[in-house]
């Protein structure tokens, strides 16, 4: 590909990335995208994320922002500004990597009110799981809901149904 760049190793983080480029901040702040995870560096601490822990990315052109929020809502979500000359295009990939880790998805408006989204999910080595994501805390009602839910993506896929004796 013409004006291609290596992709350079980063300091403090093990392995090769697919892609990485500095961040706006203390010296030494990277963000670096790996097959099977995202790594920022910053003050010295690396932040490893697996991508089926994000619920989705966007990038700001104007502040070359790329902000990424979580499965989780208890973390955080990420807001990191690519340096001026870096190559914008990390925001690409960080959302296709995040795209390729759902492998199905469906929706479901709960008996509380709520509204669940169920997905499938493909983790590093290639292994399918569920994620069911709720808008908010769910009660009583929804259990049953939730439960068909997570038959119906797993049914999709072709996944066993659930170890509800596990749980």
């Amino acid at each position: 590909m013409p004006g291609a760049r290596r992709v350079r190793a980063v300091p403090g983080v093990a392995g090769r990335p697919i892609a990485a480029a500095r961040l706006e901040g203390p010296k030494g702040s990277w963000l670096a995208v790996f097959a099977e995870r995202l790594a920022v560096v910053m003050d010295g601490q690396v932040e490893d994320r697996r991508w089926h822990e994000f619920e989705g990315a966007a990038w700001t052109d104007a502040t070359r922002t790329l902000s990424a929020s979580f499965v989780d809502d208890r973390v955080a979500p990420l807001r990191l500004v690519v340096a001026e000359g870096e190559d914008e295009r990390i925001a690409l990939v960080v959302r296709e990597r995040i795209e390729h880790s759902i492998v199905f998805q469906e929706h479901a408006d709960l008996p509380s009110g709520l509204s669940a989204r169920g997905l499938v999910r493909r983790d590093a080595d290639g292994s399918l799981f569920t994620q069911i994501v709720i808008d908010g805390q769910p009660d009583a009602r929804d259990e049953a809901d939730l439960d068909r839910l997570d038959a119906s993506i797993r049914d999709v896929v072709g996944m066993p149904p659930a170890d509800r004796d596990g749980l």
